[in-house]
């Protein structure tokens, strides 16, 4: 029975060491490449949660409302599309830094 568990476990570790051998190997170049790009186009209009996520849109928005970083209640608005926020707070979400977010997200190329 020894012998059996024996040769299971080699040849478990047989086909991961072949399993490795054959993965493509990550290409770290082209995550670098990738820094400060979007994933899709990104706007006021898009929501919260997709600004927040997305590196690149995060930056743009901290930038402009640097009151954001670690905000809480902000964090609860992940639901909803950014200019939708302004009624909310609108000394923090005026037109004019609406309108510079935008322009910002506008220039962020798309990840290819």
């Amino acid at each position: 029975m020894k012998f059996r568990n024996i040769s299971l476990a080699a040849l478990l570790s047989v086909i991961a060491v072949v399993a490795a051998a054959q993965a493509p190997a990550p290409a770290p170049v082209a995550a670098q490449s990738n820094a400060g790009c979007v994933k899709q186009k990104l706007s006021t209009e898009s929501l919260v949660s997709e600004l927040l996520d997305d590196p690149a849109a995060k930056e743009v928005l901290y930038k402009h409302v640097p009151a954001l970083k670690g905000n809480d209640q902000f964090e609860m608005a992940r639901a909803m599309p950014l200019r939708a926020i302004q009624p909310y707070a609108e000394e923090t979400f005026s037109d004019k830094v609406l309108d510079a977010i935008d322009a910002d997200l506008a220039k962020l190329p798309i990840c290819k």
